[in-house]
């Protein structure tokens, strides 16, 4: 078994050399998916699944002679997708429904390992001979069908696999056997730990979405293991939870049927594409873009990388090239503007750290105003980074509900976003301090109730200049501005808004959005012109007079149709 362990190993080791420097590709996304039964699947399989999009493709765990399959090689996702299994699984639909729903230049990868009835333990790297020493010798036989550990044999796969792609995700099923083990999610925690470790992965890019087992309105016989598998976000920052609830099960109440298996899988796929950026109306339905209120579709231009760089002093870009992000720099730590999207954090990452900034050393987080575009990634920053969070003390209910007590958008849930607590109240005028920069927080109101327009002095070849970044001045679609229960103060809280930013002397303009102070314009020109280029108080004053001009037609148009 030893001998089989290594030869396998050193089969990894000594891909051809043509196949080795090739560089993977970045539109090949890669999902590790393992777990017990649920994971390995068995659900029959319809006519209409014998084919598929050439775009899903899986990675043979077994020379497969029949299907003239060899181990470590990819294939077209034709189920059975394992030697084993004989029906689908969830991932058959997970594949399904995601290359459905990307870019045609994107294809998507899965390498599976299911081995029924075992516990995490099994998956743990140091303690899995423990367990198999007590195990049933038919979970030990599947077990060495493996090699003795399912995972490094996983580990191993995975390696190959990272020749040609990038893993992007980590799908798990399992807990029928751990039922009653409220230490599963340290457990799963370790195993995740140990192959970010041993595949060189980063956590903030790499998320685990682990689905719960047979829920109680199915009759589930191990149901009661939900509320602990419920708790793993609490322990493992980068996990979702999926939902089994009302997805129909088999006789046994401990497995899924086939369209329960179809039905997961679309759910488990919903989650990931939202963290990828796209949103999801029913998870059980077919997947769309995200529709939301203010707009037809998240703007692509919202997760389109933009290059970071230095504005002045020791203010940088580190945004998107729809979404503006800010970073300050200080001797102390930095300061970061805004969290975006949860599937923007990488990115916001990457570009802390293009630029020379250790992400972890951010101190504080603060944001332009509550809406999903501006603060959803806002829980995952605090806990990669420890930062604190500040918010304006009229937006931090909705922070901390996630969105719901928002006054527009509080029951549509393509906008709702992980509920994130607040360290530091706000109010009009209030000062956040680190390492010798002050940056001062204007209430904006109008937008959100509690929109923050910021303003910093920065230093600039022996000149001090006066920076506002706008938090929003625009009116979305929907908004009332009369009879508005939910906001009665509205029109008078744009009145406000406008006063206060008519009144804030300014040098640099900048905003929560890089189309209000033509972030791609000035960018471009700052390669000729340097940093001056955003020196621009005229066109911060036209900018705020347009705006101005915008609500006020608006709100005449919705006096008109008042009834007399």
């Amino acid at each position: 078994m030893k001998i089989r362990m290594l030869l396998f190993l050193l089969v990894v080791s000594l891909i051809p050399a043509a196949r080795a420097l090739a560089a993977p590709d970045p539109n090949f996304y890669i999902y590790l998916c393992f777990g017990q039964s649920n994971m390995e699947g068995g659900g029959n399989i319809e006519e209409r699944e014998r084919t598929v999009d050439p775009r899903f493709q899986v990675m043979a765990d077994f020379d497969v002679p029949g299907r003239n399959w060899q181990k470590g090689r990819w294939y077209d996702a034709i189920p059975p997708l394992t030697r084993r299994t004989r029906g689908i699984s969830l991932v058959d639909s997970f594949g399904r429904t995601m290359v459905a729903n990307l870019p045609k230049n994107i294809r998507v990868g899965v390498i599976k390992v299911g081995v029924s009835g075992t516990k995490i333990e099994l998956w743990d790297k140091d303690g899995y001979r423990e367990y198999l020493a007590t195990a049933d010798a038919w979970k030990v036989a599947l077990a060495n069908e493996y090699d003795g550990n399912p995972y490094a044999y996983l580990v191993g796969l995975a390696k190959i696999a990272q020749q040609s792609g990038v893993i992007k995700g980590i799908l798990l099923h399992q807990g029928e056997s751990n039922a009653d083990d409220k230490d599963w999610p340290k457990k799963v925690k370790r195993v995740y730990d140990n192959l970010m470790t041993d595949l060189d992965l980063r956590p903030e890019t790499v998320p685990l979405l682990a689905g719960e087992v047979v829920n109680a309105d199915q009759g589930g016989a191990k149901a009661g293991a939900n509320e602990i598998i419920d708790n793993l976000p609490g322990t493992l920052p980068n996990s979702y939870v999926v939902s089994s609830a009302g997805l129909p099960a088999n006789a046994d109440r401990l497995h899924f049927t086939a369209d329960g298996y179809r039905q997961f899988g679309k759910r488990y796929a919903a989650k990931m594409l939202s963290l990828l950026g796209y949103k999801v109306d029913d998870a059980d339905g077919p997947v769309k873009p995200a529709v939301t209120s203010a707009f037809q579709t998240d703007p692509p231009e919202w997760t389109e990388p933009f290059e970071p760089f230095r504005i002045a002093g020791n203010l940088y870009y580190v945004g998107s090239r729809g979404l503006a992000n800010y970073l300050i720099t200080t001797p102390k730590g930095h300061i970061l503007i805004n969290s975006d999207l949860e599937a923007n954090v990488p990115l916001l990452r990457e570009s802390v750290e293009k630029l020379g900034f250790k992400f972890s050393d951010i101190k504080i987080l603060i944001i332009s105003h509550a809406h999903w575009d501006h603060d959803a990634g806002s829980d995952t920053v605090k806990k990669l980074t420890g930062a604190k969070y500040m918010v304006m003390d009229a937006d931090v209910s909705v922070v901390e509900s996630g969105g719901k007590t928002d006054f527009q958008y509080g029951d549509d849930p393509n906008t709702l976003y992980k509920p994130t607590k607040v360290d530091r109240v706000l109010h009009d005028g209030d000062k956040v301090r680190l390492g010798g920069t002050v940056l001062v927080a204007h209430l904006t109101p109008g937008h959100t109730k509690g929109c923050t327009t910021w303003t910093l002095k920065v230093r600039e070849a022996g000149k001090t200049y006066n920076a506002v970044i706008i938090g929003s001045p625009n009116v979305n679609p929907g908004y009332r501005f009369f009879n508005n229960a939910s906001y009665p103060q509205i029109a008078e809280d744009y009145e406000k808004m406008f006063r206060v930013l008519k009144s804030l002397p300014v040098d640099i303009f900048l905003g929560a959005h890089g189309n209000y102070f033509g972030l791609e314009t000035k960018y471009a020109r700052m390669k000729q012109e340097g940093f001056a280029v955003f020196i621009d108080p005229e066109g911060y004053r036209k900018y705020v007079t347009d705006k101005e001009q915008e609500f006020r037609n608006e709100l005449a148009k919705q006096k008109a149709a008042l009834p007399k």
